[in-house]
């Protein structure tokens, strides 16, 4: 039993090994295994943890009725086993689903539940994620003062805490901030930043995107064949995960092209 456990445990950390370094169909599988000798154990607060990362592997794939059922299931064993940290942990990526679906006050509600048990907790990682997450909805909402204080509120954490992808993430969005406000030099400074980062980390998916927005503020400023390179640099990366985001790289590629021609 023992031995069938620390395999699984071992299993669980290898996917998220594999799902940071955009991995995904290897993820999926290694926490599927995981899941599976978990629940053969009734290892019940690692099983919410596998369910978890399965549905947040769903949600990157675009498939949103499965990540849901699965971030449910895991919520519904956090709830029962009284894990604040799962329970703050699951309903974060509710409401990063709810806002993907565009349902941007269920979203909002979800990350201050979350945030609420993060500050009651401590854990200043997660903290800083949720503060990433609201940054982003008020963004997407036009409060762009808003955003960027909660942006550098959560990058201050980070920093402090020497989490390279939390910074690496944050300063893309201030870079999509500054594009956004007509700033493209620093939008420039801050993707390449990002991106750098991102390299050292091999987080191949949040390369590609880093690529993918420097060929937009290229195209932006007038330069296609610049942006053209970068796309198709980005869309081969895509490609090679079978990521949901090739497809849209895909098609402004071909945009890209023709404006060349």
């Amino acid at each position: 039993m023992e031995v069938e456990n620390n395999i699984a445990v071992y299993s669980l950390r290898a996917g998220t090994i594999r799902q940071l370094r955009g991995e995904v169909d290897a993820a999926r599988i290694t926490n599927e295994e995981a899941l599976a000798i978990f629940r053969k154990l009734n290892e019940e607060a690692n099983e919410a943890i596998a369910l978890h990362n399965l549905a947040v592997i769903a949600q990157e794939q675009g498939k949103s009725a499965e990540a849901r059922r699965l971030y449910d299931e895991s919520l519904e064993i956090s709830r029962k086993l009284g894990n604040q940290n799962g329970i703050a942990i699951t309903l974060h990526q509710l409401g990063r689903l709810a806002q993907e679906q565009g349902k941007l006050a269920e979203a909002r509600r979800l990350y201050d539940e979350s945030l609420e048990i993060k500050r009651k907790l401590g854990d200043q990682n997660v903290i800083a994620n949720t503060l990433h997450q609201l940054a982003m909805l008020a963004q997407e909402q036009g409060e762009l003062v808003e955003a960027r204080r909660l942006y550098d509120e959560s990058l201050e954490i980070t920093k402090k805490l020497g989490n390279q992808s939390g910074i690496a993430g944050t300063l893309h969005q201030l870079a999509v901030l500054a594009q956004e406000q007509g700033e493209l030099e620093e939008a420039r400074r801050l993707y390449n930043e990002s991106l750098e980062i991102k390299r050292k980390l091999g987080n191949q998916i949040g390369i590609a995107t880093a690529l993918g927005q420097l060929g937009f503020l290229a195209e932006e400023e007038g330069n296609i064949g610049e942006a053209v390179r970068l796309l198709r640099e980005a869309l081969d990366i895509f490609e090679k995960l079978k990521s949901p985001y090739a497809e849209m790289a895909r098609r402004n590629l071909r945009r890209l092209e023709k404006k060349s021609s």
